[in-house]
């Protein structure tokens, strides 16, 4: 009966080394977990060393459960001078109380850091959902940019077009500015011909008026001239008529 009692406190004191040690190693999470709301990657990371620490809690469960088979042999050494060890007993009660009470603060505390580990893990689905919200944002605007790469490189398109087509219409314009100027020159030099003509026409105008009051002038002077002939012939008729009365 002693033997299984020194059993039952040794097992005891393994477990509350064992809670003690998930405690420490809940806050190192937990400290963990909180660097994690700045990114997904540290999100993963920070799951991935829960799930190595659950591991490691695990492992240290197994390590508990072997240390507690290695206490019961020596509970069974021990058995072999339980008389010696009465008072080792007595001592062993009052630390069997003392680590009860230990284990139930252990709890408490094991259970505020499991709630921390939730409240992580919300925190971390949080940001994988915020992640995922500015994966879509970045994928929309990368569309964006893409639309707007797309916009600008038509803009170039359409200026180089433009300016194809500006450096025809220079070209035209070249072409058309010569074609005019050989019109212009062509149209002043009938121009100066026209001006040559009609000056010409003018003079022989010129000449043609003169000739035709010289004309007018030789006429009436005949006309006078035949006037004072037929005078003096009516007046030579009209005397020869009178001289045969």
């Amino acid at each position: 009966m002693k033997a299984l009692l020194i059993a039952l406190l040794m097992f005891t004191g393994l477990q509350a080394q064992a809670y003690v040690g998930t405690e420490e190693d809940s806050l190192d999470a937990e400290a963990a977990i909180a660097d994690s709301d700045g990114a997904l990657a540290q999100a993963k990371e920070d799951q991935r060393r829960l799930r190595e620490e659950q591991r490691m809690n695990q492992e240290r469960g197994r390590q508990a459960r072997m240390a507690a088979r290695d206490a019961e042999k020596k509970a069974r050494e021990a058995e072999k001078a339980a008389d010696r060890t009465v008072r080792q007993v007595e001592n062993l009660k009052a630390e069997n109380v003392r680590l009860t009470k230990e284990i139930q603060v252990s709890r408490g505390d094991l259970a505020k850091a499991q709630r921390e580990i939730d409240k992580a893990k919300q925190k971390s689905a949080d940001a994988i959902a915020k992640t995922e919200g500015l994966k879509q944002q970045r994928a929309e605007m990368r569309r964006q940019i893409a639309a707007a790469r797309e916009e600008r490189l038509q803009i170039e398109r359409n200026m180089e077009q433009g300016r194809s087509v500006a450096s025809e219409q220079e070209m035209d314009y070249e072409r058309v500015k010569h074609e005019l100027a050989e019109e212009k020159a062509k149209l002043k030099s009938e121009q100066d011909e026209m001006k040559r003509t009609l000056k010409e026409i003018e003079r022989k105008r010129g000449q043609q008026t003169s000739q035709i009051q010289n004309l007018r002038r030789e006429i009436a002077q005949q006309r006078v001239k035949n006037n004072d002939l037929r005078r003096q012939i009516l007046d030579h008729q009209t005397g020869t008529l009178i001289s045969g009365l």
